[in-house]
Order: C-alpha cells, then structure tokens, then sequence
C-alpha cells in the first residue's frame, strides 16, 4: 500500500489535466508536514505494519518515499519553473538522506529521481521508524518486483494496410523497458539508438540481488549496456525483451512488426535474484524504483528522438479498483503522468493471472494504456488452470489475459513470433506480445500527426477497433485496427523520399564522416537523413544534412556505410554501398622494424632435425633479392625433408600495453611457381612467455601462382594489453623452395600523446637563450626529446633535449624572443605549450654581484648597504634590494648603496639580497 502524497496530480480515468498556471501555482510553496505515523488511515497503519514486520524480519526493506515537495508534470511547466521544481526535489531529498545518515553500504543503493518528488532506499528497523516519524516524507511504499508478463499478427490488427499507404512508424522512437534487446539481431539491425540500464545489487537475505548490467554496475547508458546477455543475465532469462522490441518493430523480408520503419530505445530494467529466492534456479524481475528510472531516462531523451510510446511487458500484484491502483503505485505513476503530459504513452500489459475483474500493476494505473490480449487465429486450446474458453477463435480473449472495466485496449497476443537473442525466433504468447502491438500502433499513428496527443490516439484506437466481447465477464474492449485508427485522425500522406546517393566515407578516430546526396524528398516533409555503418554489427546516427557522423566504432575494424531518408511520409530504401573505411586514431606506433640487418632472432627445431632458418644477403632456390635492405630470412625447405618444422623468432618481446587500439603483424613473403605441387608453408606465431606458442591468423603458402614479393597481415589485436609478446614464424618444409620473408613490421593503432610542456621562463644570455620548463605527462610511449623554439623579429631558432633547461642558440643580440617547448614520445608530437616571457639576448660581459653589507632596520623599512661588484662591459641601469620574511617580500632600487626598502611589517625578520642591472 501507500499512504497519500500532499501534491498535484491528474484525475484517474480521464486524465484531466491542470492549466499550466495551476501547475505552477502547486509547485510553490510546502505544506506543513504531518508525521505519516499519526495517520488514522487503516491503510497507513497495515503499510507501516507489513513494512515494520519486513524490516525485522529481513534485517532491512526496500522501500520508496515521497517527500514533501510540491509537484505537477514538467510538460504543464514552463523550463524555468521545471527546473527550480527539480531544485527543489533534490533539496528535500538531500535534507532527508541527511536526517537519516545511512551508512556507505546502503548510501550506495539510494535511488533519487530527478524529475519526480520521490527516492528508492533500503532502510532497517530504526531508519523506518525515522521515515513515518517525519514531517518531510508525504507517502512511503514497498519497492514492489514485477515480472516479464510472457504467426504473424499484423495482417490482422491492419498494419500492412497503413504500411501500404506510406506509415511505418518512421520518424518515430518506442522505449522498451524489458530484460535489455539484442541490437545484433538481423531482424532488429539498425533499429536501436539508445541503450541503457537500470539494475539493483543487493546481495543479501532473502533476495541475494545482482545487477545485470555490464560490468555489474547499477546504471549504465553507454553502448551495448541493453544487450540481453551482457552481465549476469542468467542463460534464457533475458531473451523477453528482443522478442518484445520485434513486435513493435522488426523487419525483414518476410515479416515485420507492426511499426516495421520505427527506431528502438533499449532499456534494460530487470535484476537477477538467487535460486534460493526464486525456486530452482536463479530467475530476473523488475523493481519499481529500476522502472521508474527507465520511465525518468526516456522522459530525458524526449528533445532527442521523437518518442511515441513506451512499452512495458511487465507487471504484478491484483487490483480491483484502478483508485486504489492509483493510490498504492503513486510514485510510478507520476512518471507515467510525466511522460503523458509531455505526449508520451507508457503501454502496459493487463497481466497473466486470466483475472476477469482485476489487473496485475502498473497496467492498472489510470494514466498509462492498458492492453489485454486476444488470439489471431483459430484452432488453438483456450484453457488455462480453470478458464476453459475451448479452442480458440480470431479474436477471441485469451484464457490468461486479466480483465477489468478499466482495461484499455486488446491486441492479439497468441501464438506471436519474434525475435530472441542469438538469431534465432520463437513463437510466445501472453499480454507481453500484446502490449507492443499497440505501442507500435502509437508509433504508426504519430507518424501520421507528430502532434497527436495521448488522449486523441487512445480515442482514435478505441473508437474504430474491432470489438470483442470477453465470454468470462461480458466485458466488452476494442481489438486495434491502425489503418481504420490512422483514417480517424488528420494528418498527411503521399510519396516517400527517395534513396539518398552514397558519397566519400572517411574515416576518424572511432568514427566515419558519411558524405551523400539526398534523394527528393517526396510530399512529405523531412524528419533526418540515418547513416549506418556496420561490420556485421550496425552503428548508426542520424542529421538532417550531409555529412553524417557516425560515432563509438572500433579502431582497426573495417566498414562499409549506408544511408537512407525519413520524413513525415516514411522511410527511403537504403543508399548503396560506401567505400570500405577503416577507423584509426591516427596515432601509429611501430613496435618492431626488422630487415634481418642485424641479430635478435634465433631457430628453434620442433620437427625432424633438418630444418634451418639463415640470413642472408640473397636466394638460391629461387634466386632472389632482399624486399628491403641488404638481407633477407630463410627457410631451407629445398633440402630440409618434408615435414619438418622450425620456429624462427625474435629473442626479445614487444609491449602491447600502451593503451592501443588495435595492432598488425605484417611482413613480405616471396612467391614462385617451383614446384607447385609443394605446399611449402609459413605459420605466425605468438608467446607471451617464450615457451608457448600460439597461431595467429592463417597458414601462408610459398605457393599461390604468382612470382614476387607479398605482403601479409595479420591482425595481433587479441593480444592487446600484454607486456611481453613474442613474434615467431613457423616453416613447414614440403620439400619445394627455400621460402624467404623480409621487412617484418608490428604497427599499433592508438595509445596517448604526450601533454604540452608548462611554465615555460626564458633567461637571456649572449646570442642565446636557456628555456626552462615542466614536461607534462608522457603518455604511453618513452620520451625522444623535448624542442624549443624561440621566435623574434629575426626568425626563429630550435634547440633539443632531454630535459629541461634547453639553450638555443645563434640567436640577435638585442632582439626580443619569445619561446614555446614541445614534447616528442615514441607515440607522437604534443602539442607546443604557451610561449615563455619575453626575453632579449645582450652581447658582453654581465655585471659582477654586489658584495652585502650592514642591513639597518627602520620604522617599517630597512636601509641596506653594500659595495657594488663590477659593472662589466655595460653601464648601470640601477641595483635592485629585495627584503624577504614572513609577511613576504618587498623590493627597492636605487644607483648606489644604501638603498631603503619600505613598506614592511614591524616585528617581522627580514633577509636581504641585492643584485646589479
């Protein structure tokens, strides 16, 4: 249960919304708080006592509060009265969790929501005591689980129809909130423009709870933080959402979801729970708190995707009176209002408990679009566990589908095929199939008219859908029709776009620039142009101009980019093909430049005895010359018996520990056409402890019917991180030619450039200057050196070295220079750090210093006498005292001795210094 919240919120089945002036006017101010403990609603006390009896029990419970903060739907607000009310619910949150001072363990699992007045925790006995006893904390509710509420239905419910007239969903974005989406699915490939995840570790009695997002964290919004299997998912348990995202918009050649030209926000929001918890193995459910930050994060991307829906396949729990749905659910469904008021639909799932008068939560909520299921085809059994329907009609209600006077809508959730992780797909039924038939509806419908609000597309769905009357309760809802939807609202139609003309793709760090030209726009208007590169796995973005970047790709990895069009019509075909393009950090680093000039390389027999590895200055058999050089290496296969097999290798390793991206082995083998039927062969190897060795790539035969020098490589990228790796070639003699490899490179891709050089200070000398300065950080290579040059009216002159000062020479008497100093790696270059002082060069002979004489202290100044050394080949300009103590130091100058120096501290000790300019 949970207790009221003293804050604005919408009507229950209408959804009658505040003015936005009423929005405002309830943010301000707060009302004076009443201990939640002194309620005399029955309902308080038996929330308060499940949650007391939960907490001693369990040693804590999870609980999520509301606390005393005035609050209406941000799209009711102006932003700036959005943004003092988010201010303002961080502030009460923090006064709080400051009030409770919880220790670091359960500090850590605090969940605070940005843009409701609500926060998950988990508290013991004495914490809940300290929540319902205080003024500031309006509502207080368990953090409940839910969850995953588990033939082609599109011809049925009318989606080919509106494919045919132009609308696919393109342009259009659905969240899902599931058990994360397998983006590398082929039938989803491309759809996905945002991931992120939502995930509670809580690793003790009774619930034993892991994160299942990558890397075991608690939230995660970087790439490939949805994907099903990611992190702790145990095996099966997370496939339900890819099957859930194809519903709503999977695509391929011969069956598609129902808004088969929409994109997908991927949000994963289920946690792992130990077999102990669950029965007899480990299973994943959803807490509301993961839920509602899902619901906050896709209510964050509104400005970025045009969002049509949300869809969430999930629930629990039986409610018989959407009020009391309401009342009990409050935090989630203000985020659902949230999200209304900002046009957004959250579609839920009535549940599969086959109630015919109740429904599972948050489908219950009155702001959010409910939807039960029906089968779309007949023949199959209608039993389940005491609802006998006997075998199933189209559009019959199916046995396990909860209903209720309040349910919304139906959509067929029998006998669906979809997507699963891994490639494959599998035919699955329950309101979870029918839930994202209507948020691919919402999608299809809001192509049509962007401006559609939630209220209009409901009563555009629920006025022309099929009816069908459910035989348990004579309840009778509407099954979707989107075509006959889409002709009941306004909106445009006509021609697509046509498809763009692919251009250059260049590539970056991480990144391809797609150039194109876009084809005519067709009678819609554009909604952006959607570059795609893929390597067998797509990575897209989009633009509403040429070039597109594409971003977060692999260094070293080689793909190929296409590009296609939306605008409020659809979806072009696709562009052609692009060039192939590699991404490259454009920092290389070579780790091993070897023409056998010199040593370092040894053989090691590994079968037969005969086999030997030389360098020489040139071939026998054949005859032939170094590639590079003066030498070459090679393998006695001509008089080494067939078979034999010896490893030739580099007596000293490189390091793969720089931080790189990707890494090659290349090197140039020479081929002939002698004997052809001899499979003379070389195999490169890896070790990472001299004595193991490992293939790497292919074997390379001396043989392929061309004669020359070829170069081969082979990528070393699986060995990135190692700090000691070993290059071998293993020759297998077939009895033919000699075989002969020259010019063996390792290049690396990537590691970090050394930091510009700071505080440099310039100091004149005679036609010189000496710089001195602070290296920065070297990065992952080893210091060549440092260059400074120093610049004046005269040019510029360099000097180097390998620490600081540097001298630079050669330079004008007389002239003013001004010097800079940068840092060379093994890496590459810094950049050049901030020029030094100005600083002139002086020809002859500097005065000599000054000989101290008597200091005589004075009322707040000191009178300090000294002998003058010798002036040199200059003429004085003056001597300079310097008095320094505690209170720090003040200066005097003067042409002869004694100088005075005021300005100082009575009481302080001074120490002075006197030099001559």
């Amino acid at each position: 249960m949970i207790l009221g919240l003293a804050a604005v919120g919408f009507a229950s089945a209408g959804f009658a919304a505040p003015s936005p002036a009423a929005a405002e006017r309830a943010f301000l101010g707060d009302n004076p708080g009443i201990p939640l403990a002194a309620s005399a609603k029955p309902d308080t006390a038996q929330t308060i006592s499940a949650l007391r009896q939960q907490a001693t029990m369990n040693g804590a419970a999870r609980v999520i509060v509301g606390v005393r903060a005035a609050f209406a739907p941000e799209g009711l607000m102006v932003s700036s009265i959005a943004a003092q009310q988010r201010n303002e619910i961080a502030r009460k949150q923090s006064e709080v969790l400051g009030k409770l001072a919880l220790s670091k363990n359960k500090a850590d699992k605090v969940k605070q929501f940005e843009t409701i007045p609500f926060m998950a925790l988990e508290v013991d006995a004495m914490e809940l005591e300290a929540l319902v006893n205080s003024g500031e904390i309006t509502s207080i509710e368990e953090d409940r689980l839910a969850v995953a509420t588990l033939a082609q239905s599109s011809p049925l419910i009318g989606a080919t129809t509106a494919w045919n007239s132009g609308y696919t969903g393109a342009g259009q974005t659905v969240a899902i909130l599931d058990t994360g989406v397998d983006k590398a699915h082929d039938f989803l490939e491309g759809k996905v423009v945002s991931e992120a995840c939502y995930s509670t570790n809580d690793n003790v009695a009774p619930y034993y709870a892991t994160s299942v997002c990558p890397g075991g964290v608690a939230s995660s919004t970087s790439a490939n933080s949805a994907m099903p299997y990611g992190g702790a998912c145990p095996t099966g348990e997370c496939d339900h959402g890819t099957h859930v995202a194809g519903i709503v918009a999977g695509e391929d050649g011969s069956f598609s979801g129902v808004a088969k030209g929409a994109s997908l926000i991927a949000i994963q929001v289920f946690t792992r729970f130990a077999a102990s918890y669950c029965g007899d193995a480990p299973c994943v459910m959803s807490y509301s708190s993961d839920q509602i930050l899902g619901l906050e994060r896709v209510y964050a991307l509104r400005g970025t995707y045009n969002i049509a829906a949300v869809n969430m396949s999930l629930g629990g729990g039986q409610y018989s009176s959407q009020a009391t749905c309401d009342s009990e659910n409050l935090t989630i469904k203000t985020a659902i209002d949230n999200l209304r008021a900002a046009g957004i639909a959250t579609v839920i799932s009535s549940g599969n408990n086959g109630y015919t008068s109740s429904m599972g939560a948050p489908g219950c909520i009155s702001s959010a679009v409910s939807v039960g299921s029906t089968w779309d085809a007949a023949g199959g059994g209608n039993n389940c566990d005491g609802n006998d329907l006997g075998t199933s009609s189209t559009d019959e209600i199916a046995c396990y589908s909860n209903s209720a006077s309040f349910l919304n809508l139906l959509a067929p959730g029998s006998s669906i095929n979809s997507s699963i992780p891994g490639g494959g797909y599998a035919s699955w039924q329950g309101t979870s199939m029918a839930a994202p038939q209507v948020a691919g509806a919402w999608a299809v419908l809001k192509q049509k008219n962007t401006t559609l609000t939630v209220n209009d597309a409901l009563t555009a769905l629920t006025s022309t859908g099929v009816s069908v009357t459910d035989s348990r309760n004579a309840i009778a809802k509407r099954r979707i029709q989107v075509d006959a939807a889409l002709n009941a609202i306004g909106g445009g139609g006509g021609a697509t776009p046509s498809a763009p003309t692919i251009g250059t793709a260049t590539a970056g760090n991480g990144q391809i620039s797609v150039v194109f030209t876009p084809g005519s726009i067709g009678t819609g208007t554009l909604v952006n142009h959607t570059a795609s590169c893929s390597n067998g796995v797509a990575s897209t973005a989009t633009g509403t101009a040429s070039p597109i970047t594409v971003t977060g790709l692999t260094n070293g990895t080689t793909y190929t980019c296409y590009v296609r069009t939306t605008s409020t019509v659809g979806d072009s075909a696709w562009s052609a093909a692009s060039n192939a393009v590699t991404p490259s950090s454009g920092i290389t680093t070579t780790l091993i430049a070897d023409s056998f000039e010199g040593g370092g390389w040894s053989a090691a027999q590994v079968t037969g005895s005969a086999g030997a590895w030389n360098i020489v200055a040139a071939g026998t058999y054949p005859v032939v010359n170094p590639h590079g050089g003066s030498n070459l290496a090679k393998f006695n296969s001509y008089t080494s018996a067939s078979g034999n097999q010896t490893r030739w290798y580099r007596t000293s390793g490189f390091s793969l520990s720089g931080g790189y991206n990707s890494a090659v082995i290349s090197y140039w083998i020479y081929r002939d056409t002698g004997y052809s039927y001899s499979n003379d062969r070389i195999q490169v190897q890896v070790s990472t402890d001299g004595s193991t060795w490992s293939n790497l790539g292919s074997e390379v035969s001396r043989y392929n019917g061309s004669t020359g020098w070829q170069q081969i490589t082979v990528n070393l990228s699986a060995y990135l991180g190692q700090p000691n790796v070993r290059l071998g070639f293993l020759a297998t003699s077939a009895y033919g030619n000699d075989i002969h490899l020259d010019d063996v490179l390792v290049v690396a891709d990537g590691g970090t450039l050394p930091a510009a050089p700071t505080g440099v200070a310039a100091a004149s000398g005679n036609t010189q200057i000496s710089a001195a300065f602070t290296p920065g950080a070297i990065g992952s290579g080893t210091l060549v050196n440092y260059t400074v040059s120093c610049g004046g009216a005269g040019g510029s002159r360099t000097g180097t070295g390998t620490s600081s000062p540097i001298v630079v020479t050669g330079l004008t008497n007389g002239t003013a220079y001004t010097c800079w100093v940068k840092t060379t790696s093994t890496i590459g270059t810094s950049a050049w750090s901030a020029g030094s002082n100005s600083a002139t060069p002086i020809g002859g002979t500097p005065p000599a210093a000054p000989t101290i004489g008597t200091a005589t202290a004075g009322n707040a100044q000191i009178s300090v006498a000294f002998t003058p050394g010798a002036i040199g080949t200059g003429t004085l300009v003056n001597h300079t005292v310097s008095c320094g103590g505690a209170g720090a130091s003040r200066t005097g100058t003067g042409t002869s001795s004694p100088i005075v120096v005021t300005g100082l501290t009575n009481g302080t000790a001074y120490t002075c210094w006197v030099k001559t300019t």
